[in-house]
């Protein structure tokens, strides 16, 4: 890919219209901080693969994230709820991933808290596994939800 300063820009204008650092852009993107920093910067640009998972993640089209300046096109300022479908869907997607790790560390943390003593009476034994089974059920059918939503956002 060749160098492409409108990339760079939009990139870094998408990211702070989400309200997000570029450590937290790599984390959600399974990226290095250092990746997102270079093509703020200029220096490098992501391969095919990569572009399309950023465009998927701002819900831009390519064409749009390496031909257009996002920031100071006239066409895109001029309708104000562009900017903010941006910014309420990425931060959407957050909430989304936040909540997938609130639950995974509910799931521990009921799982490590209601421990089985093999020295308990074996009623309180089968009403703790009971409560689990029933959290757990409830924690996976949160995390179907959460999964259904973010796969609707990406079509």
């Amino acid at each position: 890919m060749a160098s492409n300063s409108k990339f760079s820009t939009n990139i870094r204008y998408l990211r702070k219209q989400a309200g997000i650092t570029q450590t937290k852009l790599a984390e959600i993107l399974n990226w290095n901080r250092n990746n997102i920093s270079s093509y703020e910067m200029g220096l490098t640009e992501p391969n095919f693969e990569r572009l399309i998972q950023i465009c998927k993640y701002f819900n831009v089209n390519i064409e749009t994230m390496l031909e257009i300046d996002l920031e100071n096109d006239s066409t895109i300022n001029e309708t104000p709820n562009n900017n903010l479908l941006v910014k309420n869907t990425v931060n959407f997607k957050q909430k989304i991933v936040e909540g997938k790790e609130m639950l995974e560390n509910l799931s521990f943390f009921i799982t490590k808290k209601n421990q089985i003593h093999i020295s308990e009476n074996p009623d309180v034994i089968a009403v703790r596994k009971h409560k689990i089974e029933i959290l757990n059920t409830v924690i996976n059918l949160h995390s179907e939800y959460l999964t259904f939503f973010s796969d609707s956002l990406e079509q």
